[in-house]
């Protein structure tokens, strides 16, 4: 995918980030909670000028957002979250607009990530969290090389409700392995 930027977010990511978030609100809303029905330009700029910033400085995640190269199209996003330095451990997490969906976007992001993690961040393991009944992010998940799976009870929160949630773990000697 040659045609795809990865990098931190900037301020010109503004108006692009807003946009693909109001196109997949509907989509997003139910995993993110961030996404509500009254996202705002504001919350956006609140994002990008302030809790990225944040969050790279106080090291724990690393904010991407995924764009086209040539138009700069904002695809969507993606981080390294719940950085756990004393385990040498961090979470994916992903979300990609709804017009660009089944492209191999968010395993392409993926694969950025458990790079960027292992390789720059130099943590052990790389888990993938989704909620059993989120079948996109499952499918991404299992299209990785993780080394184990496990079931976790009420382990993700959909909105006031909790889902059973899958947690995949990938270490680098899985990743080298293709499995």
């Amino acid at each position: 995918m040659e045609k795809i930027n990865i990098r931190p977010y900037q301020e010109e990511d503004l108006l692009g980030f807003y946009e693909a978030v109001m196109e997949s609100k509907t989509e997003l809303a139910k995993w993110l909670p961030w996404c509500r029905e009254n996202y705002s330009l504001e919350d956006t700029k609140k994002w990008i000028n302030e809790i990225v910033p944040d969050i790279w400085q106080s090291k724990k995640g690393c904010e991407f957002v995924i764009l086209e190269s040539e138009t700069n199209k904002t695809l969507g996003g993606c981080c390294l979250e719940q950085i756990d330095w004393d385990n040498s451990e961090a979470c994916i997490g992903y979300w990609i607009r709804t017009s660009e969906t089944k492209k191999g976007l968010a395993t392409f992001a993926c694969h950025f990530l458990i790079d960027y993690g292992f390789n720059q961040l130099k943590v052990r393991k790389i888990k993938i969290i989704p909620s059993i009944e989120n079948k996109a992010s499952r499918s991404v998940a299992e299209k990785l090389p993780y080394e184990s799976l496990e079931l976790v009870k009420n382990g993700f929160k959909i909105g006031k409700a909790l889902s059973d949630a899958l947690v995949y773990s990938i270490t680098p000697e899985s990743y080298a392995n293709g499995k």
